[in-house]
């Protein structure tokens, strides 16, 4: 059975700091791109894509996705390095 984060989560408007480490994630809610996160731990997850989800995420400072299936990553995760490396 698949896991998923609730979209409820998309109310959580001060949150900063978000583990979702270890829970057999496959995707993530779009709500989650409304939140203010600086850091936010995809890792030991069954992402098999890099989660687009995040890239709206202009607060993000850091985040981590290893361990996961991820094989292909996006356009969207070069253009969200580009990005964050020009801050």
């Amino acid at each position: 059975k698949k896991k998923k984060v609730p979209s409820a989560l998309g109310q959580l408007k001060s949150l900063k700091v978000l583990n979702l480490q270890s829970n057999q994630l496959e995707t993530l809610p779009k709500e989650i791109s409304t939140l203010p996160l600086t850091k936010i731990n995809l890792s030991r997850n069954h992402f098999s894509e890099f989660p687009t989800e995040i890239i709206a995420i202009s607060t993000l400072e850091n985040f981590d996705i290893s361990f996961n299936q991820v094989n292909f990553l996006s356009f969207f995760l070069s253009f969200f390095l580009k990005k964050k490396n020009n801050k």
